[in-house]
This record gives structure tokens, C-alpha cells and sequence, in this order.
């Protein structure tokens, strides 16, 4: 066999192709995991819909009209980070006391690695609703989503 230049290009990719395989075997991205506490007010409106807005590179604010709460009644997201994926679980965290529960909204400020597109799915526990949104977090960056059942 003659050592040509179509078989050394050949044997390159080749050795490049296994090396990549290698490497990239092994490589796992972590998983994060953070609890925040929303802070409640009355809610404007009874739209049910998901704002997110980036109010600094990396710190998004995310706001959820509509959340029936009992008086009282406390929400917390559970928000999980793999590389640029985010899923952010609302849950229902203290029980308020009362007889009918109130359209409240909930507003919390969670912090994302910035200058990537960050895939980002919402799925509240309370209400049964969710969303999937991507956005980068880059200061002013702002979407409203209407939720789905």
C-alpha cells in the first residue's frame, strides 16, 4: 500500500473522529438545583400568563399572573440549571387560611449564565399550567407567554 495523500487525510480524520469520541464520552454537564421564594401581591389580571424579563445580564425576573392562592398562601419555584437548559417548577409552599382562594402574582428573580440562549420550561404544580420559552438573558430582553394546560 502506498502512503499517498488521500490516505494520510484519510488516517487524519479518521484518528480525529476516535479522539472526539473519546473525549466526548465522558463529559457529562452538572445539574444545579436552587429554590426560590416568590414574592405575592394581588393580581392586576386573571390572564394566567408568564412574563420574563431580564432586568440585568444573567438576573431574570419572571412574574405568573392568576396563581389561586388562599390568604396567606406562599409559592416557591424550584428552578433547575443543566448547561443551558432551565426547568422552573412552581409549587405550592406555605397554606394560607380562608374559605375561596384569590387570583395572586407571583414574582421571583433567578440568576442564569448570561450571553446564551437559555431554553427555559415553566411548569406550575398549583395550577396545571406551562410554557417553554427560549431567551438569553441579556439586560432588557424581555417575553410574555401565555401558558398552557
Amino acid at each position: 500500500m502506498e502512503l499517498t495523500t488521500e490516505v494520510c487525510v484519510i488516517a487524519l480524520v479518521v484518528a480525529v473522529a476516535l479522539l472526539w469520541l473519546l473525549l466526548a464520552s465522558g463529559r457529562t454537564e452538572q445539574s444545579t438545583t436552587v429554590i426560590v421564594a416568590a414574592d405575592m401581591s394581588p393580581a392586576a389580571g386573571a390572564d394566567g400568563s408568564l412574563s420574563l424579563q431580564a432586568v440585568d445580564d444573567g438576573l431574570l425576573e419572571l412574574r405568573h399572573t392568576a396563581v389561586p392562592l388562599l390568604d396567606g398562601g406562599t409559592v416557591n419555584l424550584i428552578v433547575t440549571t443543566t448547561g443551558t437548559n432551565v426547568v422552573i417548577t412552581e409549587k405550592l409552599g406555605e397554606r394560607g387560611s380562608g374559605a375561596a382562594p384569590r387570583p395572586m402574582e407571583a414574582k421571583a428573580t433567578v440568576r442564569l449564565a448570561t450571553c446564551h440562549p437559555h431554553t427555559i420550561r415553566f411548569e406550575s404544580q398549583i395550577t396545571g399550567q406551562w410554557a417553554v420559552v427560549t431567551l438569553t438573558p441579556t439586560a432588557g430582553t424581555a417575553t410574555r407567554v401565555a401558558t398552557r394546560f
